[in-house]
């Protein structure tokens, strides 16, 4: 073995060891016992595959939340636009989560409500390309008269399958 192989081997083992240690201290004891006898890429695969699911599982939740919020007609747009760029944002950073600016910025414009149509049909119309941050900044600025008769009391914020579900329990009764 040359120097630098050697270099290399004690570089990596050293590497390995400390990845094995903070996953150590990161971990339940439970689990520390259960892996205790594992190599640290068995271990990352042990600590992944029995995560996955969870992982997955959380990353569609959000994802469904990101989808189906909506604006309640006559509430606080920048409040609305804050948990919708919370909701993106965390869906980016915290699950690898990918998706054009365009997509996102259809999911947004998706989830105002009627007194924003006309701004929405301009918006599209124009075919600007914007990235989602640049958007979002534009956008909260926006001020408009609220439609009559769409106002619904609650929150201001609301998702649509709940709203669904209470429609549905009240054609039920």
């Amino acid at each position: 073995m040359d120097a630098q192989a050697a270099i290399d081997y004690q570089y990596r083992r050293r590497t390995y060891a400390i990845a094995k240690g903070i996953i150590e201290t990161s971990i339940p004891q439970a689990l520390r016992e259960e892996y205790a006898d594992l190599d640290t890429y068995d271990m990352i695969d042990e600590l992944k595959s029995s995560n996955l699911h969870q992982f997955r599982v959380a990353r569609f939740e959000l994802e469904s939340e990101f989808l189906s919020t909506k604006m309640e007609e006559g509430s606080c747009l920048k409040a609305h636009l804050a948990k919708m760029h919370e909701i993106h944002l965390s869906l980016v950073d915290d699950f690898d989560y990918w998706t054009t600016d365009e997509s996102a910025i259809y999911t947004v414009l998706h989830s105002l409500p009627p007194s924003y149509t006309d701004h929405v049909h301009g918006y599209v119309g124009r075919g600007e390309s914007l990235e989602f941050s640049d958007f979002m900044d534009r956008l909260q600025y926006l001020e408009v008269e609220p439609i009559e008769g769409e106002v619904v009391d609650g929150e201001g914020i609301y998702l649509i399958y709940f709203i669904n579900v209470c429609s549905l329990i009240q054609h039920l009764q």
